[in-house]
């Protein structure tokens, strides 16, 4: 009996390993989209999900690649990326159940002097040196933006990190749980962050453009 029961049990140990060293299949599915603008437009993202990365290149274009992964064909399915133009102005919405499963990251191209306003529900958000306004909001996520000319930045995350480069305008950070690293900011300063022991924290201060 003993034997019989040490067989088994060698039997479900190796049938386990075999199951885990048996890599799981997953479906992908890329969307990319192109189009023409002119500088100084701007770039609107609203998802229910994912991370957003932004760069700049020496095109009068916004390119926008939507990466998506997911365990089922249905779950990517149910993940709608929708476009639209009006003049320079680009807006992409991301329109999926929150809970389906499935990784979505969106890596957009953008003109050097390009204004940002992104949103997902959850993800991280980078941003390369840019000039113009950016503004950035992720339900979870930490926040890299880098030097902004030329524009204001403003970024929260419900809990992630932020870190922000040289800013030539306003700035105003909040995050409800991470760390804040800063540059040199030229205009006013608003600054929220939240610590576990004492609460809430908010810093203010005026900086000038050096003469």
């Amino acid at each position: 009996m003993n034997n019989s029961i040490q067989r088994i049990l060698f039997l479900l140990v190796a049938l386990y390993s075999v199951m885990a060293a048996t890599p799981v299949k997953s479906e992908t599915e890329n969307v990319d989209k192109s189009f023409s603008v002119k500088s100084g437009g701007t770039l609107t993202i609203e998802s229910d999900q994912g991370s957003i990365k932004v760069e700049t290149w020496d095109k009068q274009t916004v390119d926008v690649l939507v990466e998506k992964k997911a365990k089922k064909q249905k779950r990517l399915d149910g993940f709608k990326v929708n476009f639209d133009q009006k003049g320079n102005d680009i807006f992409v919405e991301g329109d999926g159940d929150w809970n389906n499963k499935v990784s979505v990251k969106f890596i957009i191209k953008v003109p050097p002097e390009f204004n940002l306003d992104l949103k997902t529900g959850g993800g991280s958000i980078g941003v390369a040196d840019i000039s113009g306004e950016v503004k950035v909001n992720t339900s979870g996520g930490s926040i890299s933006i880098g030097n902004v000319t030329q524009g204001d930045v403003d970024a929260h995350t419900s809990g992630g990190s932020i870190k922000v480069g040289d800013v030539d305008g306003n700035l105003k950070v909040d995050t409800s749980g991470g760390s804040i690293r800063l540059g040199k900011i030229n205009g006013k300063s608003s600054i929220h962050t939240y610590h576990r022991l004492f609460g809430w924290k908010s810093f203010y201060w005026q900086q000038w453009r050096p003469c």
